[in-house]
Formats: structure tokens, sequence, C-alpha cells
């Protein structure tokens, strides 16, 4: 606003500087008219840039969280796998506790170990996907 006064000021200048007053009057009707419809033009084109950055940084925000929870879920899928796979190893196991019988030696046995090893082994790869993934789209940022 600084400027626009002095601007202004310095045309009233001229003006008055000028013996001849009405074409002095109205060059300069002309030029502060000129100077403010310019002044208007850079202000909107200003605003319309703010505002088309507004809309592009909250674009990019709302990918950034949509992004954000598709990854969380992908997270919470892979960790289920394992806790399903240590759930279902702990329910294989058979544990026979020390006795006289068997000379004070106890024993840890596991029905099924293929089928543990295999849910295990899924957990595993599909972690290994994952981040494989994650280090495709996020590679610069890990």
């Amino acid at each position: 606003m600084k400027q626009s006064a002095l601007v202004i000021a310095t045309l009233f200048a001229a003006v008055e500087a000028n013996k001849n007053h009405d074409d002095a009057r109205e060059r300069m009707q002309r030029d502060i008219h000129g100077y403010i419809k310019n002044g208007i033009k850079f202000d909107m084109k200003v605003l319309k840039a703010v505002h088309q950055d507004v809309i592009r940084v909250t674009k990019a925000e709302n990918e950034w969280r949509d992004e954000a929870r598709e990854n969380w879920a992908e997270g919470h899928v892979v960790m289920d796998e394992y806790v399903n796979a240590a759930k279902y190893e702990e329910s294989q196991k058979t544990v026979t506790h020390p006795s006289a019988a068997t000379k004070g030696w106890g024993n840890v046995h596991y029905d099924h170990p293929q089928q543990i090893m295999d849910k295990w082994m899924k957990a595993y790869k599909d972690d290994v996907e994952l981040g494989q993934e994650w280090k495709e789209d996020f590679g610069e940022y890990m």
C-alpha cells in the first residue's frame, strides 16, 4: 500500500509541476486508472495462484492420507498372518512333562510341522513382498 501511495503522490507532484494542468490532470487520471487496474489484475493473479496452491497442497495431503491408510491396512494384514501362524503353532504343540516313565526327561512335540512352516513362510513372503512394494513407492524416504 505504501508503494501505491508513493506512485500516486509522484503523479500528483508531476501534475502540479506542469503548467498545463488540464492535460496533465487527464494524463494523471489515466495513469492512476491504469495503475489501479493493473494492480487489481495483479492481485487477482496472486489470489488465483494462492488458491491453486491451496488446492494442490490439499490434494497431495489427501492422496498421502489415503496411501497411508492403505499401507496401514496392508501392514496389519501381514501382522495378522504372523499372529495366526504363532497361534496355530501354539495350538499344535504337545508337551510331555518329565516323569519317572521318561526318566526325568520331558519333550515338546508339534503336530503338522509342515503346515506350521507353511503358515510362517506365507507370512514371511507376504512381508517381504509388502516391503518391496513400499521400497518401490517410498524408497527415497526409507
